[in-house]
């Protein structure tokens, strides 16, 4: 659906207090997490949701998959990992690459349109506030930036704890609005 919503409706602020559920879901939904390889570019990319393909357009001038390629490679000083259902299906990818700055990692996720199913959401909420801590631990810094038009993903990396910053006017390849947004490890 457009931006911003979900096919869940007000149902997601229910969540929250099915948190009890998460582990169930996990065990329930099937999905293999594994380090993500080159070749998951080509496997994702085609696949991802219209407003992350839109969003790597804007930022980088370049194809989802070329996008994803250099973002694969930008990890290996951090880590990237891929969730695939038993399927075969990727729902999604994530990871955060080393900055030229010491301690600041730069965070990124893009995910298919398969991640609105009501499990994964559940599930992939949860999974995803982990890996932000494992982040945070090895980056006690992450700073990185989002096409203002993706509202879904705004809306996810509030729920995560990430601050927007600023509303940069002319970011990327694009020369769109991206608000630049950060998050601090506890210890900083």
């Amino acid at each position: 659906g457009p931006a911003g919503t979900t096919p869940n409706g007000p149902r997601t602020s229910s969540s929250i207090h099915e948190g009890h559920n998460m582990v169930e879901y996990l065990s329930d939904i099937k999905v293999t997490l594994r380090p993500a390889t080159i070749e998951d570019a080509d496997l994702i990319g085609p696949r991802l949701r219209q407003s992350d393909a839109a969003e790597l357009l804007a930022a980088s001038g370049l194809s989802a998959a070329d996008s994803l390629r250099f973002s694969i490679k930008a990890s290996q000083g951090g880590f990237c990992m891929i969730a695939i259902t038993d399927g075969g299906e990727p729902v999604l990818i994530w990871g955060v690459a080393p900055s030229p700055t010491e301690g600041v990692g730069i965070p990124w996720m893009v995910a298919t349109p398969e991640i609105y199913n009501p499990q994964y959401l559940r599930t992939f909420k949860k999974l995803c506030g982990e890996w932000v801590e494992r982040m945070n631990k090895q980056f006690p810094l992450l700073i990185n930036y989002v096409d203002h038009r993706n509202v879904t993903s705004i809306l996810w990396l509030q729920a995560l704890g990430f601050t927007f910053i600023e509303l940069v006017p002319n970011y990327g390849h694009g020369k769109l609005p991206f608000w630049k947004f950060m998050r601090a490890s506890n210890n900083v």
